[in-house]
């Protein structure tokens, strides 16, 4: 108990979550997801895949990486990754002959930028929220050591991509937004060849 009986010891969840933010800081970008398998283990969860958007806004890619699941892509418009994805909430779907799998949208704010995948034994409420609150920290550790490698860029990119392409694509703000006035989003088509085309806002 701390000052005026507040109890600040740390409970599950906040251990789970503390280990991904103390050791995630100083990792390598290509062992963040691996770390993610490993801690959502922690809580029963297996066969955790990590799902990024390709480029031309089609698929959902695996991430490769140890302790990965590493299936097919799936489709944006007709699988339970892509309702999670477009829909920025989690889709459960039961499993035979047991197990819920769960897809979770990994929210950058208000971009979406992939899913997380696992499966689990039995779920509830608590794991409900405390998986909504990882994905959230998974998205954002993504984005920022996204900045620190080409590992997350060669997932998404499906066909070959022109030199003025991938400069353009490293100049973009991310493809969507949205605050309570306005929701904005763009795309670039052909997204493989694009150059010189662009948008913006602020």
């Amino acid at each position: 108990m701390g000052e005026e009986g507040v109890d600040r010891s740390e409970g599950f969840g906040e251990r789970l979550l503390g280990v991904l933010l103390d050791r995630a800081r100083l990792l390598p970008p290509q062992l963040i997801a691996p770390l993610v398998a490993e801690e959502v283990g922690r809580i029963g969860g297996r066969d955790v895949s990590i799902l990024l958007q390709d480029y031309a806004q089609e698929l959902l890619v695996p991430l490769p990486g140890k302790k990965l699941h590493v299936g097919q892509p799936e489709p944006i418009m007709d699988s339970p990754a892509g309702r999670a994805f477009l829909r920025g909430h989690a889709v459960e779907v039961p499993q035979t002959p047991s197990g819920v799998r769960m897809y979770l949208p990994l929210l950058d704010g208000s971009d979406t930028v992939g899913v997380m995948a696992l499966t689990l034994n039995a779920i509830g409420h608590d794991d409900r929220r405390l998986l909504s609150r990882l994905s959230g920290l998974v998205a954002d550790m993504l984005v920022t050591k996204g900045a620190y490698t080409d590992q997350f860029f060669r997932a998404r990119r499906r066909e070959p991509m022109s030199v003025s392409a991938e400069i353009q694509w490293s100049l973009l703000p991310p493809t969507s937004m949205s605050v309570p006035q306005v929701e904005v989003a763009g795309i670039l088509e052909p997204a493989y060849r694009v150059a010189g085309d662009s948008f913006d806002y602020a």
